[in-house]
């Protein structure tokens, strides 16, 4: 009897605990059950071949996720590569561009503070114009906020520190800074006399080889200054002497040189730099007029810069159509020419005016 009680409550406390346990273990069961799965899902979901649909999903967006990034990003970085390659190319394009080549500015030399301006620095002679020599000339020095210049020649070891004074040749003429009158402040030698004066012609210009300038004494000449600083010996054509800038960086580009020329024209111009077939021309304005020159009257030209033709600072290089025997020098020599030129630019005829003295050409007497 009391076996058959003990066996009753036996069963009894088995229905009871799978009744209860079965409840209990599908909550907890498939709560955990689910986790263990989708953690085990996504993480075959990489090396199974047909994941889920969850998988799937995942996977796209995952997948698309990380091309879009990768797009953006390489785009971004592309983009951004080409920019600054192209901000540094067009960085080094303008760099080079300045380096070699500046704007033209129309110089104002007509007046004092400008002349200065453009002279200041240090203007190396080149004796007789010619541009391979090896022989040394004269050194000038000047400075654009003072009124002095510093004239210097090596072959002699002359020496003379100057005080200079502008005005014009020709009273009647607009040009107030072609003429220097030069007075000795202090000397190194005996030679050059300390208030020793000379009169001095000046012509500046722009060339495509560089700034230069031309002095010629007016007047009787042979100053002291004149024969121990600058030497009559290197002096190149028409008593004129030629300096050219040191340091000098200036460069003028074919569509600037391009630019300048003058075109289907006729007009008076200094020739600076001939050689080969082509010329240095700048153009000036002359008056003409009627000179007694000992006792004969002579038809008579004189040059001032030019107002007519703007940027007339420049001496842009033309080339001369079947007239090369005057373009053979293969130097400097400032010369007053008339020019004509057909719609190329092309200088078609050029005609040299013989110079008589004291700033004055011959227009009878060409060449």
């Amino acid at each position: 009897m009391r076996k058959k009680i003990i066996a009753g409550a036996m069963i009894l406390a088995l229905i009871a605990s799978v009744g209860c346990g079965k409840k209990e273990d599908e909550v907890e069961g498939v709560a955990k059950r689910t986790t263990s799965t989708v953690t085990v899902a996504t993480t075959e979901a990489s090396s199974t071949e047909a994941p889920t649909t969850a998988d799937t999903t995942t996977e796209a967006t995952t997948a698309a996720s990380t091309e879009t990034t990768t797009e953006v990003t390489t785009e971004a970085t592309t983009a951004t590569t080409q920019a600054s390659t192209t901000t540094t190319t067009e960085a080094a394009t303008e760099a080079t561009t300045q380096t070699t080549s500046q704007a033209l500015t129309d110089w104002d030399v007509s007046k004092e503070e400008g002349m200065l301006s453009f002279l200041d620095g240090t203007w190396n002679m080149i004796p007789g114009g010619t541009a391979t020599t090896t022989n040394k000339g004269a050194t000038l020095t000047f400075k654009k906020d003072e009124s002095f210049v510093e004239a210097a020649n090596e072959n002699n070891g002359e020496y003379a520190y100057v005080y200079m004074g502008f005005d014009r040749l020709f009273p009647n003429m607009e040009d107030d800074t072609n003429f220097i009158e030069m007075q000795v402040d202090y000397s190194s030698s005996e030679n050059i006399l300390v208030d020793s004066r000379a009169t001095i012609q000046i012509l500046t210009a722009i060339t495509d080889k560089g700034e230069v300038m031309a002095l010629r004494e007016t007047g009787n000449g042979q100053s002291a200054l004149a024969t121990y600083c600058f030497d009559y010996d290197k002096v190149a054509w028409d008593y004129f002497w030629v300096f050219k800038k040191e340091n000098d960086n200036f460069t003028m580009t074919k569509e600037q040189n391009d630019s300048l020329r003058i075109k289907d024209g006729s007009f008076y111009a200094i020739k600076w730099y001939d050689c080969g077939n082509g010329a240095n021309l700048q153009p000036v304005d002359v008056i003409e007029t009627k000179e007694d020159w000992y006792g004969e009257e002579l038809h008579a030209v004189s040059y001032i810069r030019s107002k007519t033709y703007p940027n007339s600072i420049y001496a842009p290089y033309y080339e001369i159509e079947g007239m090369e025997q005057y373009a053979n020098s293969g130097g400097y020599g400032p010369a007053l020419c008339k020019v004509e030129t057909n719609s190329q630019g092309v200088v078609t005829k050029i005609t040299g005016i013989s110079y008589l003295g004291y700033g004055y050409y011959n227009a009878d007497q060409t060449y």
